[in-house]
């Protein structure tokens, strides 16, 4: 579950909060919730992986209560390392389904592409987030 991540660094000004997502009309109970509020619109949380676990899971998508509907890029960062990048159009949520194995510190990244506005009301959805051993 996302409340499995032990979250130990998040940007000022950004918002990641577990709640629940709406995406396409199907509610996710168990999410992760991340907008960013910045002149370049990215956003990033740092986690700690716990040994044993082997995968990170989530279906990631852009909220359905956004006020405006950008795409958003989502990135999940093991050690350094990019693992998975996707950029997710409104309606058109991705998976995420990558080996995390020996991972000791795990980042969740959005940017939000949509440049003109210095406070994007694009809602990111990290939809059941969990790590599995």
């Amino acid at each position: 579950m996302v409340r499995d991540l032990v979250s130990i660094d998040q940007e000022t000004g950004d918002t990641w909060e577990i709640t629940k997502g709406d995406i396409d009309g199907k509610s996710y109970p168990d999410s992760l919730w991340s907008s960013t509020c910045s002149i370049i619109q990215t956003s990033q949380q740092t986690y700690i992986i716990r040994k044993g676990y082997k995968k990170f899971k989530a279906k990631v998508g852009i909220d359905d209560s956004s006020e405006r509907a950008s795409p958003v890029y989502f990135s999940v960062i093991a050690d350094g390392g990019t693992i998975y990048h996707r950029k997710v159009y409104p309606g058109a949520p991705a998976s995420i389904d990558v080996s995390i194995s020996d991972t000791v510190r795990l980042i969740l990244s959005i940017e939000i592409d949509d440049y003109d506005s210095n406070c994007n009301k694009t809602y990111a959805i990290w939809a059941d987030a969990r790590l599995e051993k």
